[in-house]
């Protein structure tokens, strides 16, 4: 005879027992975790293990959160089933993840689950990213590999928390109005919380007109720092190459990730870059790259090919590269750049995770590099081959009095060559303060470097160096704002370089910066570029020719 409970109160169920009536739960019966019930309307059928409960419904289950008009819960299978009514959409959250829908099937044991009529939002470097569709699938992410909803593997270290997503027939953006400002239209994404969000061929659109199809799959990296794939031409300028127009694209399909630029300046033409990577594991993985660029040197045009490996495990990031002719900038200081070429057979880089120093006053990290360079040599004639073994220890932090915020940092290169008598030490550090002045942001920051001994080579050989910068930042109107930094020179007292800043934010989803350095010093190094940048991502701006 079916026994059924009515009851205005909440149900709990302990996953181990329910009514001590004894089940198997399979790779979830060790645990405690306890589902909950609660609902206007709750009943329980003893004979058929399924409690319902209906009008202002939540479930509760670890850190899942579930809200309906109806819920079903079948608890020999853990099976959750949801419906939205009358009162609009039922919801599902879990940490800082959210997603709502007409209907949602959950399996609480192995995290599948699917929500139809979706629409969600998950945390991006800042904000939110949204998206919409016809159906949402979730699975754990150790079941990633299982489910081929990748080309290539992905560390399960890589993803934030433990549950990733796929989105049929949505649409993406990071604006939260209706409609939002663009969006990203697509049959298919796939999100990686913390790592990344990959749209399968979307068609850009402004509010809801169409403006194009993007013929490739478009990446989204959601941490880190790097280039974004840019949907429209950047404009850049350099004091050498003239005005460039740029635009290139990131792309991946099944293993393989395809990075390409293709940039046109009015004195110099064409230059263009192409990236080939291909995943071997998780952690292991491949590149090729070829690039056609302009030679300062020899004022003309030439390839530069550059090929190895990049490792990763436990924070510990390692890369092999060889190269050929690589085009190398290095501002080493105020008044000190480096422009030429270098050859790399090969260079090793291994690079720790940062490690929070006692009081939480900050962070240190360490590289090591060993290899074997052919470049110019420190007079600035004749080429030579060196090997070197370095290493750096870099320790920055920052705090907050009121309303200030001093920063601090220190820098530790030993510079080992392979002519035993030959070494370079280089110490650096720098002081600085964030502080107002009425409506002004100010920051003021020195720095000061020593160096003991020497390079063979002129691309590392550096030299003791005092300086001074002073940024001011100010707002022009409620959406336009400009910042301007001095950069002075304490051993030649002179103003070496200008750095200035326009931006335009629209107050929601993107803005635009025109940035534009003013080098005062002989090598006279101009530049100029506008960038259109994402306020959910800052650190990936829509540009090529990064320039700091």
């Amino acid at each position: 005879m079916e026994k059924v409970r009515r009851m205005n109160l909440s149900i709990l169920f302990t996953l181990t027992s329910i009514l001590t009536i004894p089940l198997c739960w399979r790779a979830i019966a060790a645990e405690t975790a306890k589902v909950v019930l609660e609902g206007d309307r709750v009943v329980y059928e003893q004979n058929q293990d399924i409690a319902s409960a209906e009008g202002n419904v939540k479930l509760r289950y670890e850190d899942l959160r579930v809200y309906a008009d109806r819920i079903v819960y079948k608890t020999m299978g853990n099976i959750v089933e949801a419906f939205s009514g009358e009162s609009g959409q039922l919801t599902l959250l879990q940490g800082a993840k959210e997603l709502r829908g007409s209907r949602l099937s959950l399996d609480l044991v192995s995290g599948e689950g699917k929500v139809f009529e979706a629409q969600g939002e998950y945390p991006a470097e800042e904000g939110h990213v949204y998206a919409e569709g016809d159906t949402v699938e979730t699975i754990k992410v150790s079941g990633l590999e299982e489910s081929r909803w990748l080309g290539s593997p992905v560390s399960e270290d890589a993803i934030a928390g433990d549950h990733v997503y796929r989105w049929e027939n949505a649409s993406v953006t990071s604006c939260s109005q209706k409609p939002p400002h663009y969006s990203l239209v697509s049959r298919q994404i796939v999100v990686l919380p913390g790592y990344r969000v990959i749209v399968r061929k979307p068609k850009v659109y402004l509010k809801e007109h169409m403006l194009f199809p993007y013929p490739f799959d478009y990446i989204i990296s959601l941490r880190g720092k790097g280039d974004a794939s840019p949907l429209v031409p950047a404009m850049l300028h350099d004091s050498e190459k003239g005005i460039g127009a740029a635009w290139g694209s990131r792309f991946g399909t099944g293993a393989f990730t395809v990075l390409w630029k293709a940039i046109y300046w009015s004195n110099v033409d064409f230059e263009g870059f192409l990236s080939l990577e291909y995943a071997l594991s998780e952690r292991l993985k491949v590149y090729a790259n070829q690039e056609y660029s302009w030679d300062s040197e020899s004022k003309d045009k030439r390839y530069r090919p550059m090929w190895g490996a990049t490792y990763s495990a436990k924070g510990w990031d390692s890369r092999l590269e060889w190269s050929q002719a690589e085009s190398v900038t290095v501002e080493k200081d105020l008044g000190d750049t480096f422009e030429g070429v270098l050859w790399k057979s090969p260079e090793l880089t291994i690079h720790s995770p940062a490690y929070a120093l006692p009081g939480d006053v900050g962070s240190v990290s360490f590289t090591g590099v060993w290899g074997s360079y052919e470049t110019r040599a420190f007079d600035g004639n004749d080429e030579v081959s060196v090997a070197r073994i370095a290493f750096l220890a870099d320790m920055e932090g920052s705090t907050a009095l009121g309303d200030l915020r001093p920063f601090w940092g220190a820098r530790y290169w030993h510079h080992r060559y392979d002519d035993p008598s030959v070494t370079q030490e280089r110490t650096g550090v720098w002081i600085g303060v964030e502080w107002p002045l009425g409506d002004i942001d100010m920051v003021s920051r020195w720095s000061r470097n020593w160096v003991d001994g020497r390079s063979p080579m002129d691309w590392d050989r550096y030299s003791d160096s005092k300086a001074f910068y002073q940024t001011l930042g100010l707002s022009l109107t409620e959406r336009c704002r400009f910042s301007a930094r001095g950069g002075y020179n304490l051993d030649t007292d002179e103003l070496d370089e200008m750095f200035y800043r326009l931006v335009y934010d629209n107050n929601c989803c993107y803005n635009v910066q025109l940035r534009f350095r003013d080098d005062r010093t002989a090598t006279n190094d101009d530049w100029a570029e506008i960038r259109f940048v994402l306020t959910a991502f800052p650190n990936h701006p829509f540009f090529l020719g990064e320039r700091d």
